[in-house]
């Protein structure tokens, strides 16, 4: 027996310090064809076996609050590939509209980092105004497809963008006003709160010194209040970590 060496002039540090997959293996249950949320978690600009441009895009599912039924399959992760010539433009449209750029800002103003990885792939960093962050979102149809080869895989058949949350809260609303149970229980309510306050009427009036008390510890009270300012902070911060639906 004797020791072997590997071609290229590998060491065995290139070995130790080589890229390792970026993203945890799905272990869940198979994810039925259906729309579903996914996050951009990569989008490149590479080259393919012809030289055509094409979108490298990697997509994690993402469940929504109003389909609960959806957590089962978080962290579902599917790569998809979009060639750019003009016989696929059909395809590579509705990405754009889905982040919401403009066909002159993706042909004009998209800028990639210097450096490629080792396919020579570099990760796209802006398109016109739209960052990529990590945290953007886009609706997309799962489906069965076919690699190179012909074996059967996972697609992404098109591409949406996500609902309007001011839309969603609208409907919402409309949902709430079309409730009348709700609303025939909520006077009631206000009555005996009114009986309530007539039996405090009599109480005695405070004195003097005691309405200086409360004058004073009324700015703790407003203080108090201003919590809601720094959650709103938090919320900018973990923008974009979960869907606005």
């Amino acid at each position: 027996m004797g020791k072997v060496k590997w071609g290229g002039g590998l060491s065995g540090e290139d070995f130790d310090s080589a890229e390792r997959q970026q993203f945890a293996p799905y272990a869940g249950p198979p994810v039925p064809n259906a729309l579903y949320c996914w996050k951009i978690k990569m989008l490149k600009r590479s080259k393919t076996s012809n030289n055509n441009d094409q979108l490298i895009i990697g997509l994690e599912l993402t469940p929504r609050r109003s389909r609960p039924d959806e957590k089962k399959y978080a962290g579902y992760y599917i790569t998809d590939y979009l060639v750019i010539t003009p016989d696929t433009l059909w395809k590579v449209a509705p990405f754009l509209d889905a982040i919401d750029v403009t066909g002159a800002e993706f042909a004009e103003r998209t800028v990639v980092e210097n450096e490629a990885d080792r396919f020579g792939s570099r990760k796209i960093t802006k398109i016109g105004s739209w960052v990529n962050n990590g945290k953007q979102y886009v609706m997309g149809t799962l489906t069965d497809g076919q690699d190179r080869d012909g074996n059967p895989k996972k697609a992404i058949g098109g591409y949406w963008p996500i609902p309007d949350p001011e839309s969603s809260s609208a409907a919402e609303a409309d949902e709430e006003e079309d409730d009348g149970e709700e609303e025939d229980e909520r006077p009631p309510a206000k009555k005996t709160a009114a009986k309530k306050a007539t039996r405090r009427a009599p109480e005695p009036e405070p004195d003097p010194d005691e309405e200086e008390q409360e004058e004073e510890e009324t700015p703790p009270r407003k203080a108090t209040k201003k919590a809601a300012p720094r959650r709103a902070a938090d919320e900018e911060e973990d923008d974009g970590e979960e869907p606005p639906f």
